[in-house]
């Protein structure tokens, strides 16, 4: 895992690491999944993990690229709807490209029902902006 700062004058932080690639830029934690992903309950901790360590601890709205992960297992959904899992999100968008996922992102919102709004997109730029205008709310 690396940890670094990119920029003086405006700290970003940012990790990487086997299967994702996570910054923290102001209010908003991003994060990209590389391709192959599996996440497990054992993965899905450790995401979360992560996250409050680069965000340390703070309020942030989450973008999630999810086009790679290939599948989350049931363990790690209901891990995700927990407020273990939630702690430190505003609010979640996200994106992907196929059908698994799309699916996934609507059943998990649908009958996991987490703790923070969550919302699925199949435009980039749309998941972005609703998460800005979430934020100026």
């Amino acid at each position: 895992m690396c940890v670094k700062d990119v920029a003086p004058d405006r700290m970003i932080r940012q990790l990487s690491n086997d299967y994702v690639e996570m910054w923290v830029k102001g209010d908003f934690v991003m994060q990209v999944f590389k391709p192959g992903t599996i996440i497990d309950a054992d993965l899905g901790r450790r995401i979360v993990r992560d996250r409050l360590n680069l965000t340390e601890n703070a309020d942030v709205a989450l973008y999630a690229d999810i086009r790679h992960v290939i599948s989350i297992d049931a363990e790690a959904r209901e891990f995700f709807a927990t407020d273990e899992a939630t702690r430190g999100l505003i609010r979640a968008a996200f994106w992907t490209d196929t059908i698994f996922n799309s699916l996934f992102v609507r059943l998990f919102t649908h009958y996991q029902n987490p703790s923070v709004p969550m919302r699925f997109f199949t435009d980039r730029q749309e998941a972005l902006d609703w998460l800005i205008a979430e934020q100026q709310n």
